[in-house]
């Protein structure tokens, strides 16, 4: 119990994201494809479709060696409607 220090512990976001980016690079584009594919669903940008994991695969591949967390390849895709987003 000496060692223990009264002040609470900090929390540090900027080391959390780079972990975080570790484990994705360390991940293949299959497996960070469906995180990004669910995250697209869940914010109703894409259906559950075989165009849509095509997407999702292509923005993971862009991003996969930057990205801190799955949503950045759906930001970085920077489209203002999810019907665009269907025409590519």
């Amino acid at each position: 119990m000496s060692r223990v220090v009264p002040s609470s512990a900090v929390f540090d976001m900027s080391k959390l994201l780079w972990v975080n980016a570790q484990h994705l690079k360390l991940q293949s584009i299959e497996e960070v494809s469906s995180l990004v594919l669910q995250q697209m669903i869940d914010r109703d940008i894409v259906t559950d479709g075989g165009k849509d994991e095509r997407i999702a695969r292509a923005s993971t591949a862009l991003a996969k060696q930057m990205m801190e967390t799955t949503v950045q390849p759906i930001t970085n895709l920077q489209v203002s409607s999810p019907d665009r987003l269907r025409a590519l």
